[in-house]
């Protein structure tokens, strides 16, 4: 069959997997510019100016432009009715045209990000009524006309943050189910209703004055709140005006927000609550962290300030935590720390445990087991930490092992003692003695953590390489993880005097290193300033270690008597095979003198 009936026959195939292929997946039948990138219906481009766009081309987004386009107008939207989704990050736009969006009727996406827009009027959005999404985040925004959004009536998602906003538009669309207005200037919150609203973020505001009427957000899930002397009282976070809540912030300037006790009760007993953040709030007591029955399971306070004085038996339960955040609040760090677990803080669902800046010195093994058992993340990060064998050593152990993952451990260092200060907890040597295994059979090394000065008392005359110098003075100016091994002589060097006069003064040097780091009184369980705590719990002291000095110069007393009575007994013997040999000496001599003799009486 010839090659040209071949491909008539194929055409019709070819036809029909075109018209079935994924306009996604068929970028080759597009036309791009040159100075961007597609892929199918997509064009990615960077430049100073818009390129002509394939009329088949649904999303278009335009990046860094140099030189910038100032003004959005008609002129540029004319050749982009074709578009759905329409993306411009840091072009260097200052202001959106009246009508000219509204040159796109399919846009549903719109981003102009990154930007310095200043002002938002009432034919900005004209024409536009299929937008869904609108992002306007990072411009310079400080003026919208109420009304301007009225018009979006497909509109779900608005986002307006970081800009220079002081109060929320209005007229807002109804069916919005998110508003972020983070980090802006509002100082007043008005009555929303927003019956479709799911998020809403007010954070990083100046808001002094909240309506306490907001029954209309009844489908809110998250909501954080952001500003400076004001309160949250009942009226306000209730189970009636949010009986959907999920996650609640509250956040802080000075002197900070106040929840009063009736909204720390409220906030108990809201079922429906996972995800709770203080910052920078003012509380009358601790009570609010009482909730056997809570379902709560990621909890964050940071600088936080009791109004009064709350007793240390306080019972406080959280059953179903995950995630416990005390970060820079030394209030609740000590409650956790100190509180016995009978009484307070046990997380047994608690997997990471963060407390950064909480002026924690030491934390006990047996602590953590207690308190949080299934522990997997710890954060100990910017804290003066006492670093000693017997209180943080088992941190290190447990990281090897992978049985816990220390978070900021670039930032988790010892504050004490003063040879270690700085030094990563990961990598510091913590214990200063090593004791030799049941099947070690040498001499165990001794590890000089401080400068130590010990004399070697003065030997016999005789020379040995092995042997230390007579009446000098070692001193050890070694780091921590330096290992120093004691000078050693040969076994048939050895005489009595020498053997006694060393094993006091190996004994005393063992007690002497097993008291290094222990000149003062061992650091409680759980040492932590609590800021505005009064009367902190008392320390708890530990068991002295003055026995592992004592084990330790008897072991080394032990080997040096052994290895003193195994030369005594080499030269011994060595003593009776000199005396053979000259013995026998004296018989071969006595045998050749005969023999000259005989030899000159046959000559004469």
């Amino acid at each position: 069959m010839p090659a040209s009936a071949i491909l008539l026959h194929l055409l019709p195939v070819l036809f029909i997997l075109l018209s079935c292929m994924d306009p996604g997946q068929a970028s080759f039948y597009l036309e791009c510019p040159q100075e961007c990138e597609c892929t199918g219906p997509v064009a990615s481009c960077k430049g100073g100016k818009i390129p002509p766009l394939d009329p088949r081309s649904t999303q278009f987004s335009l990046d860094s432009a140099d030189p910038p386009l100032r003004v959005f107008s008609t002129r540029f939207a004319q050749h982009m009715d074709h578009l759905v989704t329409l993306e411009l990050s840091s072009v260097g736009l200052t202001k959106l045209e009246s009508g000219a969006l509204g040159q796109i009727p399919q846009l549903m996406v719109l981003n102009i990000t990154r930007n310095n827009i200043t002002a938002l009027n009432l034919g900005t959005f004209e024409n536009c009524s299929r937008l869904e999404s609108l992002s306007l985040e990072n411009n310079n925004i400080q003026v919208i006309e109420n009304g301007t959004f009225a018009s979006l009536t497909n509109l779900m998602n608005l986002s307006l943050a970081q800009n220079a906003i002081t109060f929320l538009p209005g007229q807002l669309p109804g069916q919005l189910r998110l508003l972020d207005l983070d980090f802006n200037r509002i100082a007043a919150i008005p009555s929303l209703d927003l019956d479709q609203l799911i998020t809403l973020n007010l954070c990083h505001n100046m808001i002094s004055k909240v309506d306490q009427n907001q029954d209309g957000m009844q489908k809110l899930q998250s909501l954080c709140l952001g500003g400076s002397n004001f309160t949250v009282s009942e009226h306000l976070i209730n189970a009636k005006n949010f009986p959907k809540l999920e996650s609640l912030k509250l956040q802080g300037g000075e002197p900070g927000v106040k929840v009063t006790t009736g909204a720390g009760i409220n906030i108990k007993g809201m079922t429906t609550l996972r995800t709770l953040e203080l910052d920078s709030c003012i509380l009358n007591s601790l009570q609010l962290f009482n909730q056997p029955n809570s379902r709560l399971e990621n909890l964050r306070v940071s600088d936080l300030k009791i109004k009064t004085r709350t007793p240390t038996r306080s019972g406080i339960k959280l059953p179903s935590i995950h995630v416990f955040d005390v970060s820079g609040s030394p209030i609740l760090a000590h409650f956790f720390l100190n509180t016995p677990a009978r009484e307070g803080f046990v997380l047994t669902e608690l997997t990471t445990l963060k407390m950064s800046r909480c002026n924690i010195k030491t934390f006990d093994e047996s602590l953590l087991l207690s308190k949080a058992p299934n522990i997997e993340r710890l954060d100990l990060s910017h804290n003066p930490l006492e670093c000693t064998c017997y209180g943080l050593s088992w941190i290190p152990h447990y990281v090897r092992e992978d049985k816990l993952s220390l978070l900021g451990e670039e930032n988790t260092t010892c504050a004490s003692p003063h040879h270690l200060t700085g030094v990563p907890l990961l990598t510091a040597t913590l214990c200063p003695i090593v004791f030799p295994s049941k099947e070690q059979t040498t001499i165990p090394h001794i590890i000089f953590p401080e400068e130590i000065t010990f004399t070697v008392p003065p030997t016999s005359p005789k020379s040995s390489t092995l042997r230390p110098i007579s009446n000098t003075t070692f001193t050890s100016k070694q780091p921590p993880n330096t290992t120093t091994s004691l000078p050693l002589t040969t076994m048939d060097e050895l005489t009595t005097t020498e053997v006694a006069e060393t094993s006091t003064t190996l004994a005393a040097i063992a007690v002497n290193v097993s008291g290094i780091e222990r000149s003062g009184p061992p650091p409680a369980i759980a040492a932590v300033d609590a800021g505005t705590l009064e009367n902190p719990a008392e320390p708890k002291p530990r068991r002295p270690l003055a026995w592992l000095g004592i084990a330790a110069g008897a072991l080394l007393l032990v080997v040096l008597v052994v290895v003193a009575v195994g030369a005594v007994v080499r030269r011994s013997h060595n003593r009776h095979l000199a005396i053979s040999h000259r013995r026998i000496d004296s018989r071969e001599n006595m045998v050749a003198m005969a023999q000259i003799c005989r030899s000159q009486d046959q000559l004469l």
